[in-house]
């Protein structure tokens, strides 16, 4: 039940995308497919799932093996119900029936060719129907509804879902099909943390192979146990998830640098000595001393073909620069009595908070919670004279928007760059080049870009503006692994202050200082990352099931101690939360001083810490097998 692909090249007109890729995904495994935007993901998944039969070389599924492919986005009608869009292809196989029914009653029976061929026609129509279980259709497309945590939805328009809702809803379509291999590209996009949670036990407890296209690590080390690189149109295996993949990267680099190193000297020992007896056959008119010469130059020639070549670590094609310096003053934002509704939903009543300058901190809640409204309240109104939303004097705002609506999508790229203050196209390039646009691409729409497209056009923005102050909404959105830990170095290098929404918790866990949760319409603050955020929410929850009443009665003390139980599960549950934040702190540490050890060529001290890291990714991932044994 396993899918090969041997030698499958793909083409868009004269641009290779994927060049003789043979690799094979086995039966029940659950692979991460990681690259760099561009190198082919996405393709590659549409060709595993059977959904694009124009490439060169083979694709093999197992036999009767079901396929599910869950896209990035959902294309269905707003006022589409949930029901028929999961059944959408049931009806069109039931409107075929009733159509060839239709032909059949219509015709005159004397007319036995034409007969024949109407039935031959409903024959298949129908064995079509049978074959995709359509009598049983609507049941399991309900219960798939319930299974993905969206029951009771089925008579609701796909439009009244929020993003991460419509995400859910195309996984239930997949999963209603009752699929061998589920095939999901980007699925974390636009679910907050708890749907992430959720997704994450949701794919792991699946009893069939999964193949997941995402940029979204945290993801991709809970769910895979294997993973594809997609790099220069090539793919590579390595066993393991994104970690294992990530450490073995490391450690090839690592060794492939001690190699290149020694090799060098080895070079520059040969080069010299040549040099010497070059000289001396030059002085010395002998034929012996021209045939060691020549013997030492053959050497050296076959020592530089063997010669390893330059390592070279995964970096990101952009090059952010978040520029302006810090601030003396005290206040950067301070919110107070902030109340915002519209209509009847109310998102913030009487909230209060206060962010001095310097301060990074992560502004997180539930999907709807108003997170973005904030943000793009402060950017629109805020001011040191505002009594509600004020900003400081000398705050100067830099703000990335999570749907980038800071742009007219009729202007050209140079228009926006002018606008936002460059004086022409020389002066736009110099600064938009280190974001990968091209002379050429001035003149392009900005209605026309990708999602990362502008994103990167916004960094280009927040840099030409010299912030002291970012506001950042979902600034990885839409950009691949290399381009995020740019940016994360990039804010890590930024000395004014930041406020981030984000559902990437690497870009939290390595930014963020202090948590601000948006509940119950007002603002609750967490000193610490994101981590401390987290193991503190349980403890919390823990707490109010001791506050509820001293005295009981026999009924009421055993409610209480099934309570206790509850709050012992949540006590031992949050020690496991709380190894597992530190082992995961410890191994992102360990990353980035190995990466720091190759850059400055000490490959003795990256190996060491490349045996520390294997070390700490093995308790960690001992540390999360513990958890969901405990979590069952």
């Amino acid at each position: 039940m396993s899918i090969e692909l041997h030698g499958v090249t793909k083409r868009y007109g004269a641009t290779v995308i994927l060049n003789d890729v043979t690799l094979k995904i086995h039966e029940r495994e659950k692979v991460g497919v990681v690259g760099v935007n561009g190198s082919g993901k996405t393709t590659l998944a549409r060709i595993v799932a059977g959904l694009d039969p124009e490439f060169d070389g083979i694709c093999r599924h197992g036999p009767g093996i079901r396929v599910a492919y869950v896209p990035q986005h959902l294309d269905a009608a707003p006022d589409t119900t949930c029901l028929a869009y999961i059944m959408d292809e049931v009806s069109r196989l039931y409107d075929s029936v009733t159509a060839c029914e239709a032909e059949l009653s219509g015709l005159d029976s004397s007319d036995a060719a034409a007969v024949d061929a109407a039935l031959r026609r409903y024959q298949a129509a129908r064995d079509a129907y049978d074959a995709a279980g359509g009598d049983e259709a609507e049941a399991r497309a309900v219960a798939a509804l319930d299974a993905v945590g969206l029951p009771g939805r089925a008579a609701s328009p796909v439009g009244e879902l929020s993003g991460g809702e419509q995400n859910i809803l195309s996984l239930a379509k997949a999963v209603a099909r009752e699929p061998d291999v589920l095939i999901l590209d980007e699925p974390g996009n636009h679910l907050d943390f708890d749907g992430l949670d959720w997704l994450e036990r949701f794919l792991a407890a699946f009893s069939g192979t999964v193949v997941i296209v995402s940029h979204n690590r945290y993801l991709l080390d809970r769910v895979t146990t294997a993973t594809i690189e997609l790099e220069r149109r090539a793919a590579r295996r390595y066993d393991g998830n994104y970690s294992a993949y990530r450490l073995a990267k490391l450690r090839a680099a690592t060794a492939q640098q001690a190699d290149y190193a020694a090799d060098t000297k080895k070079l520059e020992r040969l080069e010299a000595l040549v040099a010497k007896f070059a000289e001396i056959a030059r002085t010395h008119a002998s034929k012996e001393w021209g045939q060691r010469l020549r013997a030492r130059r053959t050497q050296l020639e076959h020592a530089r073909e063997a010669a390893t070549e330059k390592p070279e670590l995964p970096s990101s094609p952009i090059a952010v620069q978040f520029g302006g310096a810090s601030s003396k003053a005290e206040i950067a934002i301070e919110i107070t009595g902030y109340s915002k509704a519209f209509g009847e939903l109310v998102l913030f009543e009487n909230a209060s908070v206060r962010i001095a300058c310097g301060e990074r901190v992560a502004i997180v809640g539930a999907n709807g919670s108003g997170k973005t409204t904030l943000l793009r309240d402060i950017v629109e109104n805020g001011a040191w004279e505002n009594p509600c939303l004020r900003v400081g004097p000398s705050m100067r705002i830099g703000y990335c928007a999570q749907h980038q609506d800071i742009f007219r999508a009729d202007a050209t790229i140079l228009d926006e760059m002018i606008r936002f203050g460059v004086k022409n196209a020389t002066e736009a390039i110099r600064v938009l080049g280190r974001y990968l646009f091209s002379y050429d691409d001035l003149s392009s729409r900005v209605g026309t870009l990708s999602g990362g497209e502008r994103n990167r056009l916004q960094f280009a923005v927040c840099e030409l503006q010299n912030a002291n102050l970012l506001l950042l909404d979902e600034p990885t959105n839409h950009m691949d692994i290399e381009s995020r830990e740019a940016i994360e170095d990039a804010l890590d290098e930024f000395p004014g202050t930041i406020v981030l929404i984000s559902h990437d918790r690497y870009l939290i866990d390595a930014v963020a200082e202090r948590v601000i949760e948006i509940s119950d319409r007002a603002f609750e603050s967490y000193d610490g990352d994101f981590t401390a955020y987290r193991a503190a929410r349980p403890s919390r929850a823990e707490a109010r099931l001791h506050t509820r009443g001293r005295e009981r009665s026999g009924a009421a003390r055993k409610r209480h101690n099934g309570q206790k139980a509850v709050a012992r599960s949540a006590g031992s549950s949050r020690e496991f939360e709380r190894r597992i934040a530190t082992l995961e702190k410890e191994k992102l540490a360990l990353e980035q001083k190995i990466t720091a050890a190759f850059r400055r060529g000490d490959h003795v001290a990256g190996k060491r810490l490349s045996n520390d890291l294997e070390r700490t990714s093995r308790e960690l991932d001992r540390s999360w097998s513990e958890w969901m044994a405990a979590e069952r």
